[in-house]
C-alpha cells in the first residue's frame, strides 16, 4: 500500500474533518505543503514525490484511498506518560492501536523536540523516571478515539497536570466539558517504567476491552452499571441529586457521558 493511500485511509476514517486539521496532519508527518484549497491539499514527501490528500467529503477521497463509508471500527487504547517530581506532575496523553510499537517509538524518540520528547527532557532535568499507564480501551471509530484522547487531556489540565510539550488544547476545551478529576493516584499505582517496558525487563500490564481507569481502578461498562445501581440506592439518603451527580462524574466513562449529554 502506498504512502498516499495509507494517509488517505486514515483521513477517510473520520479523524480529520476540515482543512486546518488536514494541514496540521501534513505538518506532523513532515510532508511539505505545496498547495491548499477548501477540500484538499497538495504535498511533497521526503523523496520528492508529490500527491494530493482529500477531505472525506471530496468526491476523489474514496478513489484516492479507500471508500469513505461505512466508517471502520477498531480497538484503541488511550494512554499517558507520567513524570512526577516533588512539586509537579508532567504528562503526555496519546492514543494507539498497537501498544508495544508505540512504547518503542516513544523510547527511541525521547531526545526529540516534538511529541513526548519534551516530557523526557523535563524528567531528565528533575532526575526522575517516565512511566507508562493505560487510561482507557475502546472499540470504535477514529473520531471516538480522538474525542476520548482530547477529553483525557482536558481533564489532566484541569486537575493541575502540566504538559512540557506545550500542546494547544483550546479547541478541545471548547468542545468537551468534563469536570471530573483526573484519577492520578490510580494512574500512578498502575503505571510502569517505560524504559523497562521498552527494553522488555517487565511485561506490559493489560486491561480488559472497553474499560476505563477511575479512582477505584479499571472498570468495564457492566461494572459501572452495577456500581451505579448500588450507589444510587445510597444516594437517596443524601440531599436530592448530590449523590447521583457525584457518582456520574466519578464513574461514567468520558465518551459515554458526552453522548448522554448530547442526547438530552
Amino acid at each position: 500500500m502506498s504512502q498516499k493511500k495509507i494517509y488517505q485511509h486514515y483521513i477517510n476514517s473520520g479523524a480529520i474533518g476540515n482543512v486546518s486539521e488536514l494541514i496540521k496532519f501534513v505538518a506532523e508527518r513532515r510532508l511539505t505543503l505545496t498547495r491548499s484549497s477548501s477540500s484538499y491539499v497538495g504535498v511533497k514527501n521526503e523523496d520528492g514525490r508529490r500527491f494530493r490528500l482529500f477531505l472525506p467529503s471530496h468526491p476523489k477521497a474514496g478513489k484516492a484511498g479507500f471508500k469513505t463509508g461505512p466508517v471502520g471500527k477498531w480497538d484503541f487504547w488511550i494512554y499517558a506518560l507520567l513524570a512526577c517530581s516533588s512539586h509537579a506532575v508532567a504528562c503526555y496523553v496519546g492514543q494507539t492501536r498497537h501498544i508495544p510499537r508505540r512504547i518503542q517509538e516513544h523510547w527511541r524518540r525521547r531526545f526529540g523536540a516534538k511529541a513526548s520528547g519534551p516530557l523526557f527532557v523535563w524528567a531528565g532535568e528533575h532526575d526522575i523516571d517516565v512511566n507508562f499507564v493505560l487510561l482507557q480501551s475502546l472499540h470504535g471509530r477514529q473520531a471516538d478515539a480522538n474525542n476520548a484522547e482530547n477529553e483525557w487531556k482536558v481533564r489532566a489540565v484541569r486537575s493541575g497536570l502540566c504538559f512540557p510539550s506545550r500542546e494547544s488544547l483550546n479547541t478541545a476545551k471548547r468542545r468537551f466539558a468534563a469536570t471530573d478529576p483526573w484519577p492520578l493516584e490510580a494512574a500512578l499505582h498502575h503505571s510502569q517504567p517505560i524504559e523497562q517496558l521498552a527494553t522488555n525487563v517487565v511485561a506490559l500490564a493489560t486491561v480488559e476491552e472497553n474499560s476505563v481507569l477511575c479512582s477505584h481502578g479499571y472498570l468495564r461498562p457492566q461494572d459501572l452499571d452495577d456500581k451505579v445501581r448500588v450507589l444510587i440506592v445510597n444516594a437517596r439518603r443524601s440531599p436530592v441529586g448530590d449523590g447521583i451527580n457525584a457518582v456520574t462524574n466519578e464513574l461514567m466513562p468520558p465518551i459515554n457521558r458526552r453522548k448522554r449529554s448530547q442526547a438530552s
